[in-house]
Formats: C-alpha cells, sequence, structure tokens
C-alpha cells in the first residue's frame, strides 16, 4: 500500500472523472454521445426520485453513487497509471442504468418516443454487428507468413510489445542462430 499510495488530492480526483464514468463508453458507440457518461447517472437518479419518493429509492441512488464515488476516489490516492479495467466494477451497474434509462423512454404513452427507441436500438445494432464483421482478424499462420518474408528479404521486425510478428520474429531469428 505505500509503495502507490499518493495520498488523497483533489487534482488527482478531477484528473479520472473521465475514468470514473469510463464504463459507459463501450456503450455509447458514437463519439459524439461520449458526454452521456457523466449525464446518465445523474438523469436516472433525478427521473427516480420523481417516480418514487421512498425509502428505497433513496438507498438505491445512494448505492448507485457510491458504486461509481467509491472507486474513484480510492483510484485517486493510486499513484500509477490507471487503466479502463480498474473500474470494470461498473460495468454492470451502467448495463442497467442504460436499460432503465431506454425502459423509461419507451414507455412514454406517447408513439414517437417508441419508434424513436427501436430505430436508435436498431441502428445500435446494425453498427455493433457491422463493426465486428469488418474487423479482419488474420492468423497466426499468415502471421507466419508474413514474417517468413520478412526474413527472407532481409527486414528487420523491431519488438514491439503486443505485436505477434514480432514475438515470431524473434522466436524464428533465435532458431536460425542456434
Amino acid at each position: 500500500g505505500n509503495t502507490y499510495y499518493q495520498g488523497f488530492h483533489l487534482r488527482r480526483v478531477m484528473q479520472l472523472i473521465g475514468d470514473a464514468f469510463i464504463q459507459f463508453e463501450p456503450f455509447l458507440f458514437f463519439p459524439i454521445l461520449k458526454i452521456f457518461k457523466f449525464i446518465l447517472l445523474p438523469l436516472m437518479s433525478i427521473v427516480l426520485i420523481f417516480k418514487n419518493k421512498n425509502k428505497n429509492t433513496f438507498l438505491l441512488i445512494y448505492l448507485l453513487w457510491l458504486w461509481f464515488i467509491v472507486p474513484w476516489f480510492v483510484f485517486a490516492t493510486y499513484r500509477g497509471e490507471i487503466s479502463d479495467y480498474y473500474f470494470a466494477v461498473n460495468r454492470y451497474i451502467v448495463v442497467i442504468i442504460l436499460a432503465y434509462c431506454i425502459y423509461l423512454f419507451y414507455s412514454l404513452k406517447t408513439f414517437i418516443p417508441k419508434v424513436i427507441t427501436i430505430i436508435v436500438l436498431g441502428a445500435y445494432a446494425y453498427f455493433c454487428i457491422y463493426s465486428f464483421f469488418s474487423q479482419n482478424a488474420i492468423g497466426i499462420t499468415e502471421y507466419k507468413h508474413q514474417v517468413n518474408s520478412a526474413i527472407q528479404s532481409g527486414t528487420k521486425i523491431e519488438f514491439v510489445e503486443g505485436s505477434p510478428k514480432s514475438y515470431i520474429y524473434y522466436i524464428d531469428t533465435r532458431q536460425k542462430n542456434k
């Protein structure tokens, strides 16, 4: 705890405000919607207060806010680099918040919100499926072929962490030297 503990500083808290709500970003597919990550939790809290003014509602809102604030403030005392997976515990709450917001919008009495919800969810599904299938994933045999071509042409592949080509190049050149 003492190695990476830097104490509590409001400047660090403000630096991590984007990371505290980062689990909303994968679901807010379009870049223009990313600002909603700061709005959805307060919006849901306000709607819940106006819909149900009872003790359980206030307890739920309190727990929802704690679920985001505690990791945010605890990681503000951490000196090291912070990645989005540190806040992965919030992912399930984000799904619930988004589902509830969509449900509330869809359950409005007029016809227009229902049509808008169906169109937006349909477009979201289309873009997610399209982006999933448009990625060209190549297998290990293709990487081996690319590395062998580079070795034969005398091209050196620099080491890059996480790059399959650099690992295969390292293994192949090391085996040939033995």
